[in-house]
């Protein structure tokens, strides 16, 4: 991901592929839809993160179009779900399950 916010690690993320010998292209498009089409276009994705993410948004856009992920998984919250080694139309049906449980859950409360 072509992003100089320093969270991202992008710099590391090039380190790791040019060291392990990964072609990689760096893609961005502020448009959300247009950026996960992009995405959709490669095999894989390299994220690196600075910080603690519970639930990063990239890392599981990536799993639900198909792709293999490197991440620093003890960084990713997700990363010990149960869901996490799902991917693809799998994990798509199993994200929405859970948003429908979270709803149905929330209105519970009231």
């Amino acid at each position: 991901m072509d992003d100089d916010n320093p969270v991202k690690k992008m710099r590391q993320c090039i380190e790791f592929c040019n060291k392990y010998e990964i072609n990689y292209e760096l893609i961005k498009d502020k448009d959300n839809q247009r950026f996960l089409q992009k995405l959709n276009e490669y095999e894989g994705l390299v994220f690196m993160t600075g910080h603690l993410e519970t639930c990063c948004r990239i890392v599981v856009e990536a799993k639900m179009l198909g792709l293999k992920v490197i991440t620093q998984k003890k960084l990713i919250g997700a990363a010990s779900e149960d869901w996490y080694s799902l991917k693809g139309e799998e994990l798509v049906s199993e994200m929405q399950n859970i948003s429908n449980k979270s709803v149905e859950k929330f209105l519970g409360c009231f």
